[in-house]
C-alpha cells in the first residue's frame, strides 16, 4: 500500500514567540498546536503515512547539508521520515521552545526536500508543511529558484501556515497590518510588523504564485482540523461483475462502497500488573478459552471433539461440519434483474443493510449501455429490483438499484430490501383527523416551518445554506473518544477534558432566524395540552398499598418499608396451607365471600397438624392457629364457627372418655387447657353460650386429659407387673 511523506517544518526563532496584539497565543504555541492535532488524527487513525520533523532557528545545527562555512546552519532534523508515535507528540509538546536565534526558511526547505532523496518504496504524496510567521531572514534569489525548481520536479505539495497571503487580504488593508479575530464573532485587530516580516511574506506570497501551492492562516488551519479526517481509504471495488438483464444481455459494472458506518477501534485489555512493572511491554493481554465437561474431573475436550447444535424446541440437534456445509447452497457472485418497480413503491422505512452500494461502468464500451440504462430508469421513475450477491458462496441479498445522474457522472445506488421475515407487522389505531381543529393543525405548521434546516444556517457571505450536512457533520462519539484519548495520552494524571465546544454546538444547535422556534412550541402547548395519566396498575402492582383492614386507613411508608416479602405475597393466597396457615388464614378470611372456606381449611390444617406431629413437635403451632382462628371469629363476629369446632375437636382428637380413638394427642388437651383457650362467650360477641358454659368445656377437658393419663398410668403398672412375673 502507497504511503505519504509529510516533513513539519517549524521555526522556533524570536519572533515566533511574541505574543502581538489581537493574538490569544504566540505563532510558535499555534504552530505546535496544529502539528500535534495533525499527529494525534494519523495517530488515532493508523496509517502507513511518515513524519518527518524539521526545526529550524534551534541553537543547534543538524543536518546532513550543514558544512563548515556556516551554510545550513541553526537548522536540526529532529526526526526523519517514519511512523508518527506517542514520543514525537510529547517532543512536540515538552521539548519545542522559542530561541533568539533566527534561520533562513529557504534553507530549511532546501534541508525539507533533501529529505525526500533518501526514500525509497511506494509513495503516494509529498509534502511539506512550513509554520512560520514570516519573521526570519531568507536568502537571494538563486536559493528561491532552487526551491522552486525542487518542488516541482519531485512533485511536492507546499503547505504554508502563518501569516494570511490571500491577494484579496492585501488588496482590502491597502498595505495596511491586519490581524483577523481568532473566533467568528471577534473583530480584527490592526497589529504591527516588522520589515522583515513583510519582506518575507513578499517571498512566501512568491512562492505560492509560482507553484500550485496554499497558504492558510493560523486561525484557519485550526478551525480545518476541528474535525477528525479519517484515512483516506483505497478505491477499491467489492464488485466486479455483469448487471444481467435477461439471460442475453449484460451491462458490465463496478460497485463501490458509497457508505459505511465507521466505527472507532475496538478497546483492549491490558495487564494491570504489567503496567506497574518497570518494563511494561505491550502490556496486552492474550485471551485462551478451552472447554470442559460438566463432570467432576473437568475433563477438557480438544475441539475436534465438539459439534455443533441448532436448538429445536428443547432439544439441541446435532450438525456434522459435512451437515454445516451442505445447509447452505452454493450460490454464483451475480447482480441479476429480477423485475422493475416505480419509485414510490419502494418505501424508504424498507432499507435495511449497514452500507449503501454504488454501480458505475468501467471504462470500457459499455459504460453507453450503462449509462443508457440509468437514465432509462431515471425518466421513467422506475428502479431495478436485483438479487445481488457479492461473491461466491455468499447469501444473496434482495436489494433496488436507485438512478443517480449528474453533469460530470453517472452512478446507480444500492439498497437492501427486507425479505418477508424480517418485515414486522404491527397494527396501530388511526387517529381521526376531525377531532384536530385548523389552529391546531396550522400551529403544528408553523413549528415545522421554523425548525426546517433546508435554510437554517447562514454561510460566511450571509447567504442561507443547508444545515447538518451529513458531509459536515463530524461524529460526535468518535470526536469524543478522540479527545478523551489523546488527552490521556499525553496527561495521564490529570481528570478528562470538558466536551469540546464544536460538538456541544452540534448537540445543542441555535440558528439565526429561529427566535420564534419558542414562540410556536408555546402555542401548541397551549392548543395542545399533554394531560399525565397514572399507570394502570394491576392487584399486584398496589399489593403495598392495599389496606390491611377493611374500611381502615392506609397503610403508612414506615409499615411499608418494614413489611417483610411474605406480608407482599399474602395477597395471592388462595388455600391455608401448613407453611404458614396463620397469615394465609387471615389474608383468606379478608376476601369477599371467602371467610367460610378459610375457617373450614383452617379446622382441616389445625388437625392434621396434631395429628401429624411427631410426639409434641407441632403443638405449638397448632395452639397458634386455634387462637388466630378465635380472634377473627371474634372480629367478624361469627362465634358459632369456632364453638362447633371445638366442641367437636376432642371428639377428632381422641373421641369421648368411654370410647377414645387415639390417647396419644391427650397432651395437647392439656396443652389447650393450660393456655386457657374456651369457646366464645356472650362477654366477648353476641352469642348464645354463657360464661359458665365456657368454663364448664374446659372443666371437661381437664377431667377428659385427667381419665385418659390415669388410665394410661394403670396400663404401664400392669405391663410392669407382667414383666416382673415373667
Amino acid at each position: 500500500m502507497a504511503k505519504d511523506l509529510i516533513v513539519l517544518c517549524i521555526d522556533t526563532g524570536p519572533s515566533m514567540g511574541h505574543i502581538t496584539a489581537g493574538q490569544a497565543e504566540s505563532p510558535l504555541s499555534l504552530s505546535i498546536k496544529i502539528a500535534t492535532t495533525m499527529l494525534q488524527q494519523k495517530i488515532f487513525y493508523p496509517t502507513k503515512d511518515e513524519f518527518a520533523l524539521v526545526l529550524f532557528g534551534t541553537r543547534e545545527t543538524a543536518n546532513d547539508l550543514a558544512d563548515d562555512d556556516g551554510n545550513y546552519a541553526n537548522i536540526s532534523i529532529v526526526q526523519k521520515f517514519s511512523q508518527p508515535d506517542l514520543p514525537l507528540l510529547q517532543y512536540l509538546l515538552e521539548e519545542v521552545k522559542h530561541s533568539d536565534i533566527s534561520s533562513d526558511f529557504i534553507d530549511a526547505l532546501i534541508v525539507s526536500l533533501d529529505l525526500f532523496q533518501k526514500c525509497s518504496g511506494r509513495i503516494n504524496e509529498k509534502k511539506i508543511y512550513m509554520f512560520t510567521d514570516a519573521g526570519c531572514p531568507f536568502d537571494d534569489q538563486d536559493q528561491l529558484d532552487q526551491v522552486l525548481t525542487g518542488l516541482n520536479k519531485h512533485s511536492i505539495d507546499l503547505t504554508i501556515i502563518g501569516p494570511d497571503l490571500s491577494p484579496s487580504h492585501d488588496s482590502a488593508m491597502n498595505g495596511s497590518d491586519y490581524h483577523p479575530g481568532d473566533g467568528d464573532n471577534k473583530p480584527g485587530k490592526m497589529v504591527h510588523k516588522s520589515k522583515a516580516q513583510r519582506a518575507g511574506e513578499e517571498i512566501l506570497q512568491r512562492i505560492i504564485s509560482q507553484g500550485d501551492f496554499a497558504s492558510f492562516s493560523f486561525s484557519e488551519a485550526l478551525k480545518a482540523l476541528t474535525h477528525i479526517k479519517k484515512t483516506q481509504l483505497r478505491q477499491t471495488t467489492v464488485f466486479r461483475g455483469d448487471i444481467e438483464i435477461g439471460p442475453d444481455y449484460k451491462i458490465p459494472t463496478y460497485g463501490y462502497l458509497r457508505v459505511k458506518e465507521n466505527k472507532v477501534s475496538s478497546w483492549k485489555k491490558l495487564s494491570a500488573i504489567s503496567q506497574c512493572s518497570t518494563n511494561p511491554g505491550s502490556m496486552e493481554v492474550t485471551l485462551a478459552r478451552t472447554h470442559h465437561l460438566g463432570d467432576e474431573e473437568q475433563t477438557e475436550i480438544s475441539k475436534d471433539q465438539m459439534v455443533k447444535g441448532f436448538r429445536f424446541g428443547k432439544n439441541l440437534i446435532p450438525f456434522a461440519s459435512y451437515d454445516l456445509s451442505s445447509t447452505a447452497e452454493p450460490h454464483l457472485k451475480c447482480l441479476q434483474v429480477i423485475g422493475f418497480s416505480r419509485c414510490e413503491f419502494i418505501k424508504r422505512h424498507h432499507f435495511i443493510g449497514d452500507s449503501i452500494v454504488t454501480f458505475v461502468p468501467p471504462v470500457t464500451e459499455g459504460s453507453q449501455a450503462f449509462s443508457s440504462f440509468a437514465q432509462a430508469l431515471y425518466e421513467m421513475n422506475c428502479t431495478a429490483i436485483v438479487r445481488y450477491c457479492f461473491r461466491k458462496n455468499a447469501n444473496p441479498k434482495l436489494g433496488c438499484l436507485y438512478p443517480h445522474i449528474r453533469p460530470d457522472y453517472t452512478e446507480l445506488l444500492f439498497f437492501q430490501l427486507p425479505y418477508a421475515e424480517d418485515i414486522r407487522e404491527f397494527t396501530f389505531a388511526s387517529l381521526n383527523e376531525s377531532e384536530h381543529s385548523q389552529e391546531e393543525i396550522e400551529s403544528m405548521d408553523d413549528f415545522l416551518d421554523s425548525m426546517d434546516l433546508s435554510e437554517a444556517f447562514i454561510d460566511p457571505t450571509g447567504d442561507r445554506c443547508e444545515a447538518f450536512e451529513p458531509k459536515y457533520v463530524p461524529n460526535p462519539h468518535i470526536h469524543r473518544m478522540f479527545q478523551c484519548t489523546s488527552h490521556r495520552a499525553l496527561n495521564k494524571d490529570s481528570d478528562l477534558p470538558k466536551l469540546d465546544p464544536l460538538i456541544n454546538d452540534y448537540l445543542n444547535p441555535t440558528f439565526p432566524g429561529r427566535t420564534n422556534v419558542k414562540n410556536c412550541l408555546e402555542m401548541i402547548q397551549n392548543l395542545c395540552p399533554l394531560i399525565e395519566i397514572g399507570d394502570k396498575k394491576t392487584k399486584k402492582a398496589n399489593i403495598f398499598k392495599k389496606d390491611i383492614e377493611t374500611g381502615a386507613a392506609p397503610v403508612s411508608e414506615e409499615l411499608i418499608e418494614n413489611m417483610d416479602i411474605d406480608e407482599a405475597l399474602s395477597s395471592d393466597v388462595s388455600k391455608v396451607g401448613s407453611i404458614n396457615p396463620v397469615k394465609d388464614f387471615e389474608e383468606l378470611s379478608k376476601k369477599h365471600g371467602m371467610f367460610r372456606l378459610a375457617c373450614e381449611q383452617m379446622q382441616e390444617c389445625i388437625i392434621s397438624l396434631i395429628k401429624e406431629s411427631f410426639s409434641d413437635q407441632n403443638y405449638p403451632k397448632a395452639i397458634s392457629c386455634i387462637e388466630s382462628y378465635r380472634e377473627v371469629c371474634v372480629k367478624f363476629k361469627q362465634p358459632a364457627m369456632l364453638n362447633k369446632f371445638l366442641q367437636s375437636f376432642r371428639n377428632k382428637i381422641i373421641g369421648s372418655s368411654d370410647n377414645p380413638r387415639d390417647q396419644r394427642h391427650q397432651a395437647f388437651l392439656t396443652l389447650l387447657v393450660k393456655e386457657d383457650i374456651t369457646l366464645i362467650s356472650k362477654n366477648e360477641c353476641d352469642c348464645d353460650v354463657t360464661l359458665e358454659e365456657a368454663r364448664l368445656f374446659l372443666q371437661t377437658l381437664h377431667s377428659i386429659s385427667t381419665e385418659v393419663d390415669a388410665k394410661n398410668e394403670t396400663q404401664d403398672d400392669e405391663v410392669d407387673d407382667l414383666l416382673e412375673n415373667m
